[in-house]
């Protein structure tokens, strides 16, 4: 999708301030696209942020979509590996 389009190329670009403050949005706003709950779980993880993965799944949780339970089950494993890995 459109968003996920943006976050990439921010991304790809190194601007991690736009490419986070676009995936938050998009999470506010009910974003139900695993693509751009990965990108965001990722960016907490690369940025030494994963206690943040916990909200994250929180929000995944409230979704009224059927995505939801592959989104907070992705979340969840994130989570779990990073967990393990010491981050």
């Amino acid at each position: 999708d459109i968003s996920s389009t943006y976050i990439r190329e921010a991304l790809h670009e190194g601007n991690i301030p736009l490419a986070n403050e676009l995936l938050d949005f998009a999470v506010e706003q009910g974003a139900d696209s695993k693509n751009v709950y990965s990108l965001l779980a990722n960016a907490f993880i690369s940025m030494s942020k994963a206690d943040r993965l916990a909200e994250l799944i929180e929000k995944a949780k409230q979704l009224n979509s059927l995505s939801r339970d592959g989104i907070v089950s992705m979340l969840e494993s994130l989570q779990a590996d990073t967990a393990s890995a010491g981050n």
